[in-house]
């Protein structure tokens, strides 16, 4: 299957996953009950996030294109239909509709204004504000992902600083808006990045997180277990700051492989969603250790500045696209 990307077109990637898709099913190119590639495979084959394919998939599953079977994979699960059968359907959708809404006491003008409504709504969703971020730090993508979507009618398309192409920099500057998180490659990437509209924003540790570490004690043998460099930065500032008192060590799987088993902590410190991010060994490891070893979960996001920024930001964008429509 391949699927080729307009980096210039204006409708999101992963509607134009889904619209390839269901194209090549309704073609008859796709038959029932093929097998689709893996999130992963996809997303390698297309230089693309993984979360951008798995948002394509859980679209195409919803419109009744594909299904998940749980331990197999994904595969096609849509059997053609005759035109006059789908518009007959689609009749008779619309018939329960106002039966319903005849049933609510609406009248003929109302239900023609709901409808309007509805189909602005949807219309406005396919014209979502676009946001790129880019990070080089696996263990932020995903908390900084959901800020991102908190803003509202928005996609968010992920793009790693190290793995980035030709190909992928020119779809990330089709972008509306392209967010930076900082980090050791933001320099290199600035320079080539060409969006008009380029947000950098500091992270820093939840509250639930610098909660739990200033709980810790002088006398407790502690690690920090984690992916990327730059994240075991912030959490080794963290603690020098929150409890300098605190001795540690550290484990970064990014540039050692092997964990000292024979170490035991009192507390280790790991970053959110750990098992996904961390190789199998470590999590091993991890799940290894005594009961009453205390684990806390480093979180962290964009400061309260930066995401101000980001927001009067998406805000003078959306501005200009109205202006820009108006005329």
């Amino acid at each position: 299957m391949r699927i080729t990307i307009d980096p210039n077109s204006k409708s999101p990637i992963y509607i134009q996953i889904v619209d390839f898709v269901i194209a090549q099913v309704e073609a008859g190119r796709l038959a029932h009950n093929t097998k689709l590639p893996t999130v992963r495979q996809l997303a390698k084959q297309l230089d693309l996030a993984a979360g951008t394919i798995s948002k394509a998939y859980e679209e195409l599953e919803k419109r009744g294109y594909i299904e998940l079977k749980q331990g197999k994979g994904t595969y096609v699960c849509y059997r053609r239909e005759s035109s006059d059968s789908r518009k007959e359907r689609a009749m008779c959708a619309i018939d329960r509709l106002l039966d319903t809404l005849e049933e609510l006491s609406f009248s003929p003008n109302e239900m023609s204004i709901f409808i309007e409504l509805k189909l602005r709504e949807r219309i406005y969703r396919e014209s979502a504000l676009q946001i790129a971020l880019l990070c080089d730090c696996d263990e932020i993508v995903e908390p900084i992902t959901r800020q991102l979507y908190e803003l509202g009618d928005v996609d968010v398309h992920q793009y790693c600083f190290y793995a980035m192409t030709t190909a992928s920099l020119r779809i990330c500057e089709s972008a509306d808006i392209a967010v930076v998180c900082i980090g050791s490659s933001v320099a290199t990437t600035m320079q080539c990045l060409n969006v008009a509209n380029t947000i950098r924003i500091c992270i820093s540790p939840s509250t639930e997180t610098l909660c739990n570490i200033a709980k810790l004690s002088r006398d407790e043998r502690v690690i920090l277990i984690t992916k990327c460099g730059d994240f075991l930065h912030m959490m080794q500032d963290c603690l020098r700051e929150t409890v300098p008192e605190v001795a540690y060590t550290t484990h970064c799987t990014d540039t050692s492989h092997d964990i000292d088993r024979s170490y035991i902590p009192d507390v280790v410190i790991v970053p959110q969603s750990y098992r996904t991010l961390l190789p199998e060994g470590t999590v091993e490891f991890i799940d290894s250790l005594p009961p009453e070893t205390k684990r806390i979960e480093f979180s962290a996001h964009a400061d309260r500045g930066s995401f101000m920024y980001l927001e009067e930001a998406v805000n003078a964008v959306r501005q200009t696209c109205r202006l820009t429509h108006k005329g």
